[in-house]
């Protein structure tokens, strides 16, 4: 027993190390993201999901980080890769993908339909991109109807008669959105008053 023991636990530790000595084809897109590495790093996400687990930029929070770096600064070949790593992640790193991703709308809107459209994105995950705004947005209902209608906007002024489909959906999406933040902005400005009478009774007390 403690022989075949021995001899299960020396091939679990070859395989970990075979395992974790296989370069991870995404290094190369963080380190230089051209449309090479992009194609070879997109090839490794799409691959069987037990490499994509433990090589994919999703599965490394270090990675992650540095290839949230490049979103932000606005790489088309990050914005591309971004779009199909959105759909193969959860959790608070699907949130973070989708702020990013979402702020394309601000500064090449068109790019962010046509990849709508070219990822096959079902209503859900578009909706899921732009709606997420931020944690800076979080309980602050006026500003998300700013941003909303900022959007809204944007979208509005694209030409480009391939993309009106889509266009009219995320601007259905986005005015429904701004709908439903209404009843939420008039709770909001009512606890605002109530704060600030609030403040001026307790000067008056004070005073007197």
């Amino acid at each position: 027993m403690g022989k075949m023991w021995h001899i299960v636990a020396s091939l679990f530790i070859f395989y970990s190390i075979s395992i974790a000595s296989v370069p991870d084809k995404c290094d190369g897109f963080l380190e230089k993201p051209v449309e090479g590495s992009y194609i070879v790093c997109e090839n490794s996400i799409l691959a069987p999901l037990k490499q994509g687990e433990e090589f994919s930029i999703i599965a490394d929070n270090e990675k992650f980080k540095i290839f949230l770096s490049l979103l932000e600064k606005r790489n088309e070949y990050a914005v591309r890769l971004g779009f199909v790593l959105f759909r193969v992640s959860d959790g608070a790193k699907a949130e973070d993908l989708a702020i990013s991703i979402g702020k394309l709308v601000n500064y090449n809107p068109e790019l962010l339909l046509s990849l709508f459209v070219e990822e096959k994105y079902s209503d859900e995950d578009i909706k899921f991109v732009l709606l997420i705004l931020g944690d800076k947005y979080v309980d602050n209902f006026s500003m998300q109807r700013k941003e909303v209608i900022n959007r809204i906007n944007i979208l509005k002024n694209i030409k480009n008669e391939k993309l009106s489909d889509i266009k009219a959906k995320c601007i259905r999406f986005l005015s429904e959105e701004e709908k439903e933040l209404s009843p939420n902005i008039i709770e909001e400005e009512k606890n605002k008053k109530g704060e600030q009478n609030g403040l001026k009774k307790k000067k008056l007390f004070w005073f007197f």
